[in-house]
């Protein structure tokens, strides 16, 4: 049943009070790694931070990634400055004036600024040599097998994008990206004592590969029907299970429908494969199944799932932080996703009033089933209709729930919990589906969210 206390639903300034009970005080410049944060201090005056980075707004580009979760292993303190990709919106007159291509990731280093990701990478080693190196000394070894793997890497990407960007189901370039697959699983078997890429710590490798791993994850599963995160390479999967056990990594991670719909207008053409697996992998990454995005949600930390989570010890498999995220990020942020979901609408017709009241019913509902306790498989409900028009109510939330964006609004485990609760109080309000807005392929402006940069959320992803 749908939340219905019709002249009694709490306003926007009562659910958040109601969270800021339930919820500890954060402060996302301390504390475990988060895409909200504008500073990272590490135990460091503000005054005294050196770095600041320049990256997309969305935690979208993988270059950026690369050096953002290079600062939060080496734990070097930074300011960042958040700029939008091409494909999203215009660059910002600030950013092109200090850097005229609009290239990203940028840094400054002592008011120095420096340019591309592996160019970046390397000052960072240099200039912080005791903030936890990620390069073996040269001449070692280590730092031998190093280079090897990081020319691997390029080699890795080639292949994945070559096939990923075919619209032919030419199985030669398949086997050649699982090919190149084999040898990163026996490069990952080589040192024994960990689970990453030069044994047991997280190295600049790591670092290097965490973007296109994940984002391969993601496409080829949902454009190819190829399951890698969970699939026939063990090591890869005890690789992954070691990052989720970082507090750098599952702050920056994202999910699989985000990277989905990303990746498009990044790369050009992603071409689907149509076999079976493809068309199922693709249905239940974008919550059409018909029980992905439902409750009582699948199990995330099914090692057989579609988008599974290998480290179970690593996270809260309590649903209560996960919903009060999702409920702190709509709170915090209610005006603007209120119009967003007005977007459906040919004309207002009250879809404004219609969306707002349908968003304070999910985020009550979301923080009631905290109150109440509710086990992590039972969903949020509370009864009775909406007084507003359902129809519209019902688009705007689905709008919005299909533009959710990890880890830029929220964790991968809040948006699940937002986009299931979202599915059902639409599902109440207006059964009929296949009228939701599509995602554009050729660029996503619908997600030119500039007036966001202000606005945090505290992540809840982990211990």
């Amino acid at each position: 049943t749908i939340l219905s206390m019709a002249g009694r639903l709490p306003q926007w300034a009562a659910l958040s009070g109601r969270i800021a009970a339930l919820r500890p005080k954060w402060d996302p410049s301390v504390g475990p790694a988060n895409s909200q944060a504008l500073v990272r201090t590490f135990g460091v005056p503000e005054k005294d931070i050196r770095v600041t980075l320049y990256r997309d707004n969305h935690g979208w580009c993988p270059y950026c990634h690369k050096v953002w979760l290079q600062l939060e292993v080496k734990q070097i303190p930074y300011r960042i400055r958040k700029v939008n990709m091409w494909c999203y919106g215009r660059k910002q007159p600030w950013y092109t004036a200090l850097c005229p291509s609009g290239m990203l990731p940028a840094m400054e280093l002592d008011g120095e600024l420096v340019t591309e990701s592996d160019v970046i990478m390397r000052r960072l080693e240099s200039s912080f040599p005791k903030h936890t190196p990620l390069l073996p000394p040269d001449g070692t070894e280590l730092r031998r097998d190093a280079d090897v793997m990081l020319k691997l890497e390029r080699k890795l990407f080639s292949r994945w994008l070559r096939w990923q960007s075919s619209n032919t189901a030419d199985a030669r370039l398949g086997s050649a990206f699982e090919k190149e697959m084999d040898t990163v699983d026996a490069e990952l078997r080589r040192h024994a004592d960990g689970p990453y890429f030069l044994g047991k710590e997280v190295s600049y490798v790591d670092c290097t590969f965490t973007p296109f791993l994940e984002r391969m994850a993601a496409s080829l599963l949902y454009y190819k029907g190829l399951k890698i995160k969970g699939g026939r390479w063990s090591a890869v999967n005890e690789w992954f299970a070691g990052m989720e056990r970082q507090s750098a990594f599952r702050g920056c991670m994202s999910d699989f429908y985000t990277h989905v719909h990303d990746l498009p207008p990044q790369m050009g053409n992603c071409g689907k494969t149509n076999t079976p697996e493809q068309l199922a992998a693709a249905a239940a990454i974008d919550g059409t199944d018909g029980v992905a995005w439902r409750h009582p949600l699948p199990s995330p930390f099914d090692p057989a799932g579609i988008e599974p989570l290998l480290a179970p010890d690593a996270w809260d498999q309590d649903a209560g932080p996960a919903r009060l995220e999702a409920a702190a990020a709509l709170v915090r942020h209610a005006d603007k996703v209120v119009h967003i979901g007005t977007r459906p609408a040919s004309r207002d017709d009250g879809a404004g009033a219609a969306v707002d009241e349908a968003l304070r019913a999910v985020t009550a509902a979301l923080v009631e089933s905290v109150s109440a306790d509710l086990a992590a498989s039972e969903p949020p409900t509370v009864g009775g209709p909406l007084t507003q028009s359902p129809v519209l109510a019902a688009a705007g939330l689905r709008y919005i729930r299909d533009r959710i964006s990890v880890p830029r609004d929220m964790s991968y485990l809040a948006a699940l919990q937002l986009r299931a609760t979202l599915s059902m109080f639409a599902a109440t309000l207006d059964p009929a589906t296949g009228t939701e807005v599509a995602i554009g392929e050729a660029n996503r402006m619908d997600q030119n969210t500039e007036a966001f940069h202000a606005s945090v959320s505290p992540p809840s992803s982990g211990r």
